[in-house]
């Protein structure tokens, strides 16, 4: 989780952006970022996302990745409508939710957001949890 590499305290959304992964992963039927390397798994989720902004950069714990990072050729998100072609608007909605990269101080909001919007999901298939 490279991402979340720079965070001094645990939060729920290092758990968050996992099952969002997860849930692509169910999206597509096949594994989403399977690098064969540290290089290689930040470019496979750099080619989706973007390049990070230089705020999540700094906060990199790891030297290497920060450099290959702030090094890289920017790089646009790849629109969820385009890459998941068969989901419906519902579970685009529910991954890019998932898939925000939060701080422990955006963390209590968005939590809420998080709630709804699988509220919204299950429901709209009727599935209860």
């Amino acid at each position: 989780m490279i991402y979340f590499n720079h965070l001094s305290e645990y939060i729920p959304s290092i758990d968050i952006w996992s099952i969002g992964c997860i849930f692509a992963e169910v999206l597509t039927g096949k594994p989403l970022f399977s690098g064969k390397s540290v290089v290689h798994q930040l470019d496979l989720i750099t080619d989706l996302h973007g390049t990070p902004s230089a705020d999540i950069i700094s906060g990199v714990r790891n030297e290497k990745a920060r450099k290959y990072l702030t090094d890289m050729k920017k790089k646009s998100p790849v629109p969820f409508t385009k890459k998941f072609q068969k989901a419906d608007l519902l579970a685009l909605r529910l991954l890019q939710r998932l898939w925000l990269i939060r701080t422990s101080k955006d963390w209590p909001r968005l939590r809420g957001e998080i709630d709804t919007t699988l509220g919204d999901y299950f429901a709209e298939r009727k599935i209860w949890c």
